[in-house]
């Protein structure tokens, strides 16, 4: 029951947090990822605005450790018969109240994915990887939790060129000579 508890919190203070932050950024996703460009117009790099990213990370981080810190005397009720263990008297009984306390941490990492989509298409992506590890106290009980969460902060498809041709190698035992499929236009 604890552990339920727990969860509800972590995930309630996760969600606040990047809620909260994604609504007040200064930062658009269009913001986060710029490409370079030659002189042509055809995309020859991207450039991902670290700092701003980094600013969203330590502002979502702190916005949940300041949430978890705030639950002060939360209180859950619990069943004498969910109490005692037995699953004949589970959810049976007065309630009793106890107060949680949480006690916890937060850990965030940045992972950005180029993934190709196709012949001349790439999609990158920039998560916001959130870890919450709670300890939530009750009398005579601790129970550990670790929530984790996943924040798209970008996602991006790169088109570029389509190629004349493309060739396509297709591994087996035969000699690479008799497996190269060539498609020309």
């Amino acid at each position: 029951m604890s552990e339920y508890h727990g969860k509800l919190l972590a995930v309630k203070s996760i969600n606040q947090a990047v809620f909260n932050e994604i609504n007040k950024s200064e930062y658009d996703s269009i913001d986060l990822v710029n490409f370079s460009k030659d002189i042509n117009g055809n995309i020859i790099g991207v450039n991902i605005d670290n700092i701003g990213i980094y600013r969203i990370q330590s502002r979502i981080s702190y916005a949940i450790v300041e949430n978890i810190l705030e639950i002060k005397n939360h209180k859950i009720k619990i069943r004498l018969g969910t109490l005692l263990g037995s699953h004949i008297f589970s959810g049976r009984g007065p309630e009793i109240d106890f107060i949680i306390v949480p006690n916890g941490n937060v850990s965030t990492n940045i992972t950005s994915e180029f993934k190709s989509t196709g012949i001349n298409q790439t999609n990158h992506k920039i998560s916001l990887n959130i870890e919450v590890n709670i300890s939530v106290i009750i009398p005579w009980h601790t129970t550990r939790v670790i929530v984790p969460s996943n924040f798209i902060l970008s996602d991006t498809i790169i088109v570029g060129n389509v190629p004349d041709s493309f060739t396509e190698v297709i591994t087996s035992e035969k000699e690479i000579e008799d497996i190269i499929n060539d498609y020309s236009n």
